[in-house]
């Protein structure tokens, strides 16, 4: 894992610096005297990065997929969960529509479909 943050990372705070230096200073002379500033601050960014990414890790690890997630808890999880449920067509069923507190549990039992094969499906979208 790098230790440092991603290039493109870096070019966008670069850039949204820039921006609020120049909108406030209105003068390249200016926004030339805040670049060290500039510099400290990225290099403070990069000094916490690796406990950013550390968290975000750990908070990817407990966003699974379990029996008694609910489809709302599980449409927050991955914009992908939406088409997945619909891959089970559970995004037409008219006379039964899918409830947002249903758990993923109930959504198969209630739909035949296999839990095991549908847990699987969607821990792979954030795999």
């Amino acid at each position: 894992m790098s230790q440092r943050l991603p290039q493109r990372v870096l070019d966008r705070l670069r850039c949204a610096v820039e921006q609020q230096v120049l909108g406030q200073a209105g003068s390249l002379a200016a926004f030339r005297g805040s670049i060290p500033a500039v510099q400290t601050r990225l290099e403070g960014l990069e000094a916490r990065w690796p406990a950013l990414r550390e968290g975000l890790d750990q908070a990817l690890a407990l966003a699974r997929f379990t029996p008694r997630t609910t489809v709302e808890r599980a449409l927050s999880l991955h914009p992908a969960v939406a088409a997945v449920l619909a891959e089970h067509q559970l995004d037409r069923c008219e006379r039964c529509p899918v409830r947002h507190d249903e758990t993923l549990e109930e959504v198969a039992r209630g739909h035949d479909i296999p839990l095991a094969q549908l847990l699987s499906r969607l821990d792979a979208l954030i795999a």
